[in-house]
């Protein structure tokens, strides 16, 4: 069942971010893994940042500009949630 540990022993996985979507050609659902930035790129940017005072309430949100079904093959540009 999904959710239980069988096992006595601790493991550890790495979470990554992603997206899913469905794709309205065939209606299945689709994943795509979020591209992860280098962690000094991730520090420069925070530090020109805060050299601007502009910290508050700041979210970065990064999504594809376009996405295939990895199903049925069909391209869609992707809008914003926001």
């Amino acid at each position: 069942m999904c959710g239980q540990h069988h096992k006595s022993e601790k493991q550890t996985i790495e979470l990554r971010p992603a997206y899913t979507w469905t794709c309205d050609n065939c209606g299945r659902d689709n994943y795509q893994t979020l591209y992860m930035f280098p962690d000094h790129f991730v520090t420069n940017l925070c530090e020109e940042i805060k050299s601007t005072g502009e910290t508050k309430d700041l979210v970065i949100e990064l999504w594809p500009m376009s996405v295939i079904c990895c199903h049925c093959q069909t391209g869609f540009e992707v809008e914003s949630v926001y």
